[in-house]
């Protein structure tokens, strides 16, 4: 089987994760949360890249963890269980804060509590987002910072 997107074209479709910028409310908001919770990343994009844009864009995680780390990725349950090996946390202890309903499901699966945050542009601008009511679901925050407020800090 031939590799359909060659090597350097892959190269430069990855380099986009090193480009982002995270979304206007994450830095405060980030910040805040880490007050009284430990804050990581859980991606599936590659360790250097979440590295990248967390230091490009001022995002202070207590840690970054990635599905690289374990050659798996989300919504694959391992990924979830590498997350409370890592940081040392029991499931229920820890929350999933996501965009993507598929990986909150899997979070929940797993045994997390899940907050959703509705990123209109995650899509592209004319992309559909699902911010329906899902009782699976256990917070709805307008944005990072909203969650901050309704956790507390």
């Amino acid at each position: 089987m031939t590799d359909p997107i060659g090597e350097i074209d892959r190269t430069e479709l990855m380099s986009v994760w090193r480009q982002m910028r995270p979304w206007h409310d994450s830095v405060e908001g980030i910040g805040r949360l880490k007050r009284k919770f430990t804050v990581s990343a859980l991606s599936n994009a590659g360790m250097a890249a979440v590295i990248a844009l967390s230091k490009r864009g001022g995002l202070d995680f207590d840690a970054v963890l990635t599905g690289e780390l374990i050659h798996a990725y989300k919504p694959a349950p391992e990924v979830y269980r590498s997350a409370c090996a890592c940081l040392g946390f029991k499931p229920e202890q820890i929350m999933m804060v996501a965009a993507h309903k598929w990986d909150l499901k899997a979070a929940k699966d797993a045994g997390f509590k899940t907050a959703f945050v509705p990123r209109p542009l995650e899509t592209g601008p004319n992309g559909k987002v699902d911010i329906a009511a899902d009782a699976s679901i256990d917070v709805f925050a307008a944005n990072i910072v909203d969650l901050a407020r309704l956790a507390g800090v």
